[in-house]
């Protein structure tokens, strides 16, 4: 008797089962195009989205808005920009930046460093402030080594930021220019 029951309730677990697995496999595959499930977009609007987007770079890029032929666009800039739109859509976190040897990156104020691999130095900031070792608990002044693994903090948008000395890769999360 034990048995049969076992029995009928298995099965009527295996039917339920199938009942909702054929269900889901249904819904999923019923989504048709043009619906708010999966919108459907002219090539107008994607050309006007795109060259929004390409009018904001080259704003980023050229900011005084020259069409001198000889002026380069500076495809680090270009990079940084479109690492740090990356990174504000996705929660603020920290982005990795591969710098190269002589490149400079300066930090807007609130402004997250932690030099992962590589050397770097202090950029101090206008006034002479140095930037916040929040590992050590102390300031680093213009011209100092940049300590490995530290996390740093620029409080102020002030020009600070740090100089690569052998080519690095550095954690940032905030404001940043790669020159």
């Amino acid at each position: 008797m034990k048995k049969k029951i076992s029995i009928i309730i298995g099965l009527l677990c295996m039917v339920i089962m199938v009942t909702w697995i054929v269900g889901i496999s249904t819904e999923a595959g019923s989504t048709e195009p043009g619906t708010v499930n999966d919108p459907l977009v002219t090539k107008s609007y994607v050309d006007q989205k795109s060259n929004e987007i390409m009018t904001t770079l080259l704003a980023k890029i050229n900011p005084t808005g020259s069409t001198d032929e000889s002026e380069k666009i500076d495809m680090k800039a270009v990079y940084a920009y479109i690492d740090q739109q990356i990174a504000g859509q996705s929660g603020n976190s920290f982005i990795v930046v591969e710098a190269e040897v002589g490149d400079t990156i300066l930090c807007g104020g609130g402004t997250e460093l932690i030099l992962r691999a590589g050397k770097a130095t202090v950029i101090q900031g206008e006034n002479g402030d140095g930037l916040a070792d929040l590992t050590q608990g102390v300031d680093l002044k213009g011209g100092a080594f940049v300590p490995m693994q530290h996390h740093l903090l620029i409080s102020r948008d002030d020009g600070r930021g740090i100089k690569i000395t052998e080519k690095a890769f550095v954690m940032i999360k905030g404001a940043y220019t790669l020159k």
